[in-house]
């Protein structure tokens, strides 16, 4: 079963060693650059939510979500026009993948969202890499849907609405 861990001194270097396929490289950012923007969101008075997923006691994955309240500039110069959650970051290492974490991380996600928000309606959001149809199919079996948006490095935009 997984489940999201705060990121501790225990699990710290374990985060840091997940790594993706060199295929999948150039879809995400390292897990130690995402740690430390959300270090820099957070000294900013943002509200970044960088979680380890672990299987038991094995790191299995890293996801960094931040929360931007309506009207609310993000990073990008880009104003929110909705309350988001936005997931920036979402991995399963390697040697881990094909096994249905993605989808079970997701939920867990999602379900993390909806009860630690308390905010309605709320819109969650993700981007992926054109080319990543892996993250395609994933998110859209969860229920994103693509806006026909793209982010400023031209990923494509989807979201999921709660009401």
């Amino acid at each position: 079963m997984v489940t999201l861990q705060k990121i501790t001194w225990y699990n710290f270097k374990k985060v840091i060693s997940l790594k993706v396929t060199p295929e999948q490289e150039d879809f995400i950012a390292d897990n130690l650059y995402s740690l430390a923007q959300s270090y820099v969101a957070l000294s900013n008075g943002e509200k970044p939510y960088p979680f380890a997923a672990f299987d038991d006691d094995e790191c299995i994955g890293f996801v960094l979500m931040a929360f931007e309240e309506k009207g609310t500039t993000d990073e990008d110069g880009r104003v929110s026009e909705e309350n988001e959650f936005y997931i920036c970051r979402f991995m399963i290492d390697k040697d881990r993948q094909g096994k249905g974490y993605g989808r079970e991380l997701l939920k867990l996600c999602i379900e993390w969202i909806i009860v630690n928000t308390g905010v309605r309606p709320l819109v969650i959001r993700l981007s992926y890499n054109e080319d990543n149809e892996v993250a395609r199919k994933l998110y859209t079996c969860c229920g994103f849907v693509e806006t026909g948006e793209k982010t400023d490095n031209g990923e494509v935009v989807a979201k999921l609405y709660i009401r």
